[in-house]
């Protein structure tokens, strides 16, 4: 499911929801999708623009700890 978070995150914003190819290291937006730290990463992306629901989708998409 994480895999179509990710393209569906791609096809909403236009980038992917991380800054880097390895994510694990020094990413920080990846480290706040792994800690569920949605206010802020919404925030840091400058996408409180999007509707609500979508960023619900997304976030449930991008669950890390399954």
């Amino acid at each position: 499911m994480f895999s179509l978070g990710v393209v569906y995150f791609i096809m909403v914003t236009g980038h992917p929801p991380f800054e880097s190819n390895n994510p694990s290291t020094e990413d920080t937006w990846w480290k706040l999708i792994k800690n569920e730290n949605w206010s802020k990463f919404w925030n840091e992306l400058k996408l409180n623009i999007l509707p609500e629901y979508v960023r619900h989708i997304i976030e449930k998409l991008l669950c890390v700890n399954i």
